[in-house]
């Protein structure tokens, strides 16, 4: 497997039953479930900028469709 980053989400992705290249929509759906509960991860995490740094990390350069928007 290339290391590339999205090696963690590949495995979901199988155990889903889903295409291999179907990596990227699991990225966005933990980015949108991050911003959907923002402030409970953030009571989890430790606050609110860790919660901003793991949605950085979930977007794919280039090919993202997701739209941020700021909830705060």
């Amino acid at each position: 497997m290339k290391a590339d980053r999205n090696c963690g989400y590949r495995p979901i992705v199988a155990l889903l039953d889903m295409a291999e290249e179907s990596w990227s929509l699991v990225r966005r759906d933990f980015f949108k479930e991050l911003c959907a509960w923002r402030d409970e991860y953030a009571a989890i995490l430790d606050g609110f900028d860790r919660v901003e740094e793991l949605k950085k990390s979930l977007l794919v350069e280039g090919s993202s469709t997701v739209r941020i928007i700021s909830l705060s």
